[in-house]
Parts: structure tokens; C-alpha cells; sequence
């Protein structure tokens, strides 16, 4: 084995090292589903707001039509 390939061998040693270490800490998805544990800082807040906003304009529009 020359310098080289052990170079290359230790940077992928680090590489493998630094992401267990990164998922050991955050998990693969650091979102519980639990959205009242978040509160405002949760990542998925805005798309969930902007979801109900669309939902309840599309019951107001439907209550409006008398559509059931």
C-alpha cells in the first residue's frame, strides 16, 4: 500500500466517521410527526398552515356553491 491509497483510505475513514456521528445525533429524520412539540420552529409549520388555508378556502367556496 503506497501513500496514496492510504490517504485516500483515511479520508474515507473521516467521511464514514463524520456521517455515523451526524446521524447518531439527528436521527434520519429529526421530525416526530408530532406537530404541538414543534410548535412555530418546525421545519414543515408553513406547509402545513398553507395546507389548512387551502382546505378551508375550498369548504367556504363549497358551503358558498352548495356543493357536497
Amino acid at each position: 500500500m503506497n501513500a496514496g491509497t492510504l490517504i485516500v483510505l483515511i479520508m474515507i475513514a473521516l467521511l464514514v466517521y463524520v456521517c455515523v456521528r451526524y446521524l447518531v445525533n439527528n436521527g434520519l429524520d429529526s421530525c416526530t410527526g408530532e406537530c404541538s412539540g414543534c410548535g412555530p420552529v418546525c421545519k414543515w409549520s408553513r406547509d402545513i398552515q398553507k395546507a389548512q388555508r387551502s382546505i378551508a378556502r375550498k369548504k367556504k367556496i363549497k358551503k358558498l356553491l352548495h356543493i357536497s
